[in-house]
């Protein structure tokens, strides 16, 4: 958060690599299911893969990735692709599964070093 220039290389580099790996890889197929289900949890698409939700851990992990670090990478692309149009940030967290506003606001700061709202006026810029 501190240094929005690192963050953003960094995102670049994990973003490359994960194109890197091809579309038939494990990370493509979970990534598709996450764009697909933002609500769905490691178990659900654990079962979609028919794979237990430790072993997707442990398949993932091999990969140089967690479940948790690769669906929060999904909904931050979502999200910031959701901003761009007309829908309201209480529509977009519904869509991507928080339970409130105010929890998608918070990883959206996380994730981006600033509020929906700001990263929303600077696109109108």
């Amino acid at each position: 958060q501190a240094n929005s220039a690192l963050r953003d290389h960094l995102r670049q580099l994990a973003d490359q690599t994960l194109a890197a790996l091809g579309q038939h890889s494990l990370t493509a197929e979970v990534q598709a299911l996450v764009r697909c289900h933002p609500r769905w949890g490691k178990e659900r698409i654990a079962e979609q893969l028919g794979l237990s939700g430790r072993h997707l851990n442990r398949k993932l992990a091999e990969e140089g990735l967690s479940f948790k670090a690769l669906r929060e990478s999904v909904l931050q692309q979502m999200a910031c692709s959701a901003l761009q149009g007309r829908q309201s940030v209480a529509q977009i967290a519904e869509q991507l599964g928080f339970s409130d506003e105010n929890a998608f606001v918070r990883a959206f700061r996380r994730w981006q070093g600033e509020t929906p709202a700001r990263y929303k006026a600077a696109l109108a810029r």
